[in-house]
């Protein structure tokens, strides 16, 4: 298939529907229609050097859903995110909010707290 007749099936067609003619497989998109709820599961948490409180949710495989900080009572998002999930030491890393640094700390799955669900 020549780029062109891509570029002229993508203007007839919904994205969707270019994807899935594209596609090999006969499954192919049908991952990206489903909507998968990702629940937190466990906390990752940590002291930044400006003594501010950074929290970090976790999935069952370890990956980050949200990061926050607290500090002198406000709560602001810190961006967060894992590093080698898949290993049984992994590490965690925050943009702190409040002073700007880049806080990066190791934790073992084992010894992370499991976070019940909300009712």
């Amino acid at each position: 298939m020549a780029a062109s007749d891509i570029g002229a099936r993508a203007r007839t067609r919904g994205p969707a529907e270019t994807f899935r003619g594209l596609c090999k497989a006969s499954t192919c998109g049908e991952e990206f229609a489903k909507s998968d709820v990702v629940t937190p599961t466990f906390l990752a948490s940590s002291r930044c050097e400006c003594q501010a409180s950074l929290r970090a949710q976790l999935t069952e495989d370890r990956f980050v859903v949200s990061g926050s900080a607290f500090y002198l009572g406000k709560r602001e998002n810190a961006p967060a995110h894992a590093i080698h999930p898949e290993q049984q030491v992994f590490d965690v890393g925050w943009l702190c909010p409040f002073c700007g640094r880049n806080v990066l700390r190791t934790f073992s799955a084992s010894s992370l707290p499991r976070v019940l669900p909300s009712a």
